[in-house]
């Protein structure tokens, strides 16, 4: 049987998703090639839980977790600034 990875998440707001994506864009411009986000291939999450299901207990999912909308009263986010330099080994170095 085949398995599957599953990752529970937390997807932020529309204007937190746009604000991800515009800092991750700053950091490729240093870091090329590294986790390009999006609204289509690479979202901008929290990780809750991550693991492996069988592929075919992958229905089962829907019924154990389904899908909240949460809307907090407050909420903060914290931006990091991240710099990336290059290294002797073939991973750049981020910080």
């Amino acid at each position: 049987m085949a398995k599957i990875a599953v990752d529970v998440v937390l997807l932020p707001s529309e204007r937190i998703v746009d604000k991800a994506i515009e800092a991750n864009r700053e950091l490729l411009k240093q870091c090329p090639d590294k986790i390009i986000l999006d609204k289509e291939n690479c979202l901008p999450h929290v990780s809750l839980a991550m693991g492996c299901i069988e592929e075919t207990d992958s229905p089962g999912i829907k019924n154990i977790l389904p899908p909240l909308n949460l809307i907090p009263t407050k909420f903060w986010i914290t931006f990091l600034i991240f710099s990336c330099a290059k290294t002797t080994s073939a991973r750049p170095l981020i910080y």
